[in-house]
């Protein structure tokens, strides 16, 4: 059997054979484009009022995210009776199974010099295990202070450079690769660990209250955490940089999601219920919304943050439970991309797949990855049957403040 990782191209060929399978899974215009062009794929199923859109791999290297929502992809297009409630047509789902395509291609197209397609799944799981083991040991070195540039992870994909990755095909990337490696300091053996698209910028990083963008502006030199802490994150590169110059922009891939969120939003024929952003490493799940907004957001939606709050954490609870995931409780900080989504669209989770460190092959460690779609698969099933009833009574309730304001301010 061959191992279970899918590269760039493998991604678009299951994803033509699963529409082709049956009219439940049908292709719809891609949200938008990245730098290099590469479109951000957008898929539907169903066609009821109820709205619920799924994305995955937002960090290019988290790739058991892609993974996991071709086979609910599957599941469906197979009829399958674990997704049978869908056909009440009360919902739409939305799959975005690669939101930062580019950075999907950089960190398969590195792992592939190593897991060849026609390796066995046997084979591969040896290379996994001795990967993991190296991640666990650079952890390790951490938490006794001991902070050396030399990473074993890193030295385990060390051969591998921008110059012998991508092709012709994909040329402008590799050039932005091969220019960011030599300006910028990159730590070598860091392609497939690859979190950001092909400018560099981190996508969950890349937000307007990034504190990092100060930092860059007064040309201050910072570093990412634990493994990785030998990773400028104050400069384009494989993870943690929220922008590819010195003043702000969003990038495409980032607009693009702003404005399918906003379509969905303003359609009054359509009820926006949930978004379940998959990534890959921490079993662990984030709802809560940041709290000290200012001009973040408008004055009405302040009014009713906390009912929204409720919502989120319910929606968190049901889906947490079921797959025996931990709910982080702490006040949520405006650090990050989805920090901003959160404040804006409901039932908004971050879902960390893997309980297993190691990205990106820890998840695919056999009794780990096993355990990930079969936990989610039935966690996304339940939660879904239970989020339209879950919506109508937040409605209700914020339909009886919108009353009791109404009677106060009369």
């Amino acid at each position: 059997m061959e191992n279970k990782i899918l590269d760039y191209r493998q991604v678009l060929s299951k994803l033509r054979r699963i529409e082709n399978i049956s009219s439940n899974i049908k292709r719809e215009e891609s949200i938008g484009y990245t730098t290099y062009k590469l479109p951000i794929l957008h898929f539907t199923s169903g066609t009821g009022k109820n709205h619920i859109v799924l994305s995955a791999s937002q960090h290019g290297c988290e790739i058991i995210t892609t993974n996991f929502l071709l086979t609910v992809m599957e599941r469906i297009a197979e009829d399958s009776k674990q997704f049978s409630f869908l056909k009440s047509n009360e919902y739409t789902l939305h799959f975005l199974p690669m939101i930062n395509p580019e950075g999907y291609l950089i960190s398969t197209s590195a792992i592939r010099e190593i897991i060849k397609k026609d390796l066995s799944n046997e084979e591969a799981q040896k290379v996994y295990s001795n990967y993991v083991d190296l991640y666990n040991k650079d952890d390790e070195d951490v938490k006794i202070k001991l902070n050396t540039k030399f990473k074993r992870h890193q030295q385990f994909f060390g051969h591998i450079d921008p110059y012998v990755i991508l092709g012709s095909k994909f040329k402008y990337i590799q050039k932005s690769l091969i220019k960011m490696y030599k300006e910028n300091g990159i730590p070598e053996g860091t392609l497939a660990i690859w979190h950001s698209n092909g400018n560099g910028v981190d996508l969950n990083q890349n937000m307007p209250y990034n504190p990092k963008i100060q930092a860059i502006k007064e040309g201050k030199t910072l570093y990412s955490l634990l493994r990785y802490n030998n990773i400028e994150t104050t400069k384009p590169g494989p993870i943690g940089c929220p922008m590819k110059g010195k003043e702000f922009e969003y990038e495409l891939e980032n607009k693009a999601l702003f404005d399918f969120f906003l379509k969905l939003k303003n359609n009054k024929n359509i009820e926006l219920c949930a978004y379940m952003n998959y990534h890959s490493t921490g079993g662990i799940v984030y709802y809560k919304p940041y709290k000290d907004v200012n001009d973040v957001v408008t004055e009405n939606k302040m009014k009713y943050m906390d009912l929204e709050e409720v919502y989120n954490k319910k929606v968190a609870e049901v889906y947490a439970n079921k797959a025996k995931y931990n709910i982080v409780n702490s006040e949520s900080s405006l650090n990050c991309f989805n920090d901003l989504l959160r404040m804006q669209i409901p039932g908004n989770l971050l879902i960390e797949l893997s309980k297993v460190p190691g990205n990106p092959l820890s998840p695919y460690l056999d009794d780990n990855y096993d355990k990930i779609i079969d936990d989610n698969l039935n966690a996304l099933s339940y939660t879904l049957q239970k989020i339209p009833e879950m919506n109508r009574i937040k409605k209700e309730y914020i339909k009886a403040r919108k009353e009791k304001m109404h009677d106060e301010e009369r």
